[in-house]
């Protein structure tokens, strides 16, 4: 079963970021998601692109959720970003995003889990949770442990 803890460390939570375009966002996350994973940069930022051009990976509330599918050779990870401030992130303007969490998936995984995937990026682009992590946005440590309690806790029985 898809549990974030397993694949977000805290050395993959990175805020507070400064950019001003998701081209950039997918940069930074392809850096730190290269060392995580083993892919290269290029290869990320190929993958998340590919995926971005089937519709936006926009959630609500602020909260992005950019993934790809990854080699079985290459170690599934996370990475998860807040901005110092809202990007444009959609295909219109008026969509921003400040939460991005990016997830680098095997297919099984992704087929196996898509509800417990799902119901994360619906945990995470709570209002009220997004708003906590917003207020934590210099001190990742006190993000990754928000982020890593809160989907723990909803899943719970």
């Amino acid at each position: 079963m898809f549990d974030l803890s397993s694949i977000l460390k805290k050395n993959g939570v990175m805020s507070p970021v400064l950019c001003y375009s998701r081209k950039k966002i997918f940069e930074i996350i392809a850096a730190q998601g290269a060392s995580l994973t083993g892919l290269s940069n290029t290869e990320i930022i190929t993958g998340l692109n590919s995926r971005e051009k089937i519709g936006t990976t926009y959630i609500q509330n602020g909260f992005a959720l950019p993934h790809m599918i990854i080699p079985d050779s290459a170690a599934e990870s996370a990475v998860f970003l807040v901005l110092e401030n809202p990007i444009s992130y959609g295909q219109m303007e008026d969509i921003k995003a400040d939460i991005i969490l990016a997830l680098f998936l095997h297919q099984d995984t992704v087929e196996e889990d898509a509800d417990t995937i799902e119901e994360t990026s619906l945990i995470l682009s709570d209002i009220a949770i997004t708003k906590s992590i917003r207020s934590l946005r210099n001190i990742p440590n006190q993000i990754y442990l928000l982020i890593v309690n809160v989907c723990a806790r909803e899943k719970s029985p």
